[in-house]
């Protein structure tokens, strides 16, 4: 004990010491019994098809004894009845690869990728990371604003613009399968799912605007070139665009002004 040599001393730090060991021990073991990971022990054993219902009552006693601090996150994790997007995402991608045994259409990469997309969006409109969020959590209020409010908020890294209507709908559509998937295999309420949103008011087509725009006046030019063209045939002469006085020049070196039917 820092070199002390008197005996009764000694023997006192030892005993001080070897009592904080134990006390920081036994606030370890506190701390640890009512870890996520701990709680999601105790979920796996609710959910068992096999599970005694004194399961639930133990859990309750569990609930009781945590730290408050550590109360509401133990009890959420431990008393789940449905998955979090961190179990339920990739079993559900598993399900539908190449030659599952569920007779699945297997989903391209692409898709896959948009599915991910999807739930990346669904963490930052609900402010919590994946493993956080159980697919309990999402109504149908909470996903009407996710469609109707934060989506069209989102700018596309692709294009620059608002997230159009047509990938908000994809997006919607893929957690409906996710969905759909947790009621077969995940023990989901049957039923209407969160995401069978009302159709809503119809929406502009971003897109359609777009292209009009830069490549509206192109085809419009194109069209007037074609009508001064005298001979379809050969291509030549080229006439004035009317109006103009201009000479365009023929697909022989001449120029000429006049002669144009």
């Amino acid at each position: 004990m820092n070199g002390e040599r008197h005996r009764p001393t000694a023997k006192k730090l030892a005993q001080l010491f070897w009592s904080e060991v134990i006390k920081l021990e036994a606030t370890y073991r506190a701390s640890d019994r009512y870890s996520p990971e701990k709680a999601e022990l105790w979920n796996e054993a609710l959910r068992t098809e096999d599970a005694p219902v004194s399961i639930r009552d133990l859990i309750y006693e569990e609930v009781q004894k945590a730290p408050k601090e550590h109360r509401k996150a133990f009890s959420k994790v431990a008393l789940a009845t449905t998955p979090t997007l961190t179990q339920a995402v990739p079993a559900y991608l598993k399900a539908r690869e190449e030659g599952n045994g569920y007779g699945y259409a297997p989903l391209a990469a692409s898709t896959v990728a948009d599915i991910n997309s999807a739930i990346a969006h669904l963490s930052r409109f609900l402010k919590q990371p994946p493993e956080a969020i159980y697919l309990g959590d999402l109504n149908k209020d909470n996903m009407l604003t996710f469609r109707g409010e934060y989506l069209p908020s989102q700018i596309s890294k692709r294009t620059g613009e608002g997230l159009a209507p047509a990938t908000i709908g994809k997006m919607i559509t893929m957690l409906r399968g996710l969905w759909y998937w947790g009621q077969e295999h995940r023990g989901l309420p049957e039923g209407a799912t969160p995401f069978d949103l009302p159709k809503g008011v119809r929406r502009e087509r971003p897109k359609a605007k777009r292209w009009s725009q830069e490549f509206g006046p192109v085809v419009k030019m194109d069209r007037l070139i074609r009508k001064t063209i005298h001979n379809e045939e050969t291509k030549e002469p080229f006439c004035p665009l009317p109006g103009s006085g201009l000479l365009l020049q023929t697909m022989r070196g001449g120029f000429q002004g006049q002669g144009c039917a």
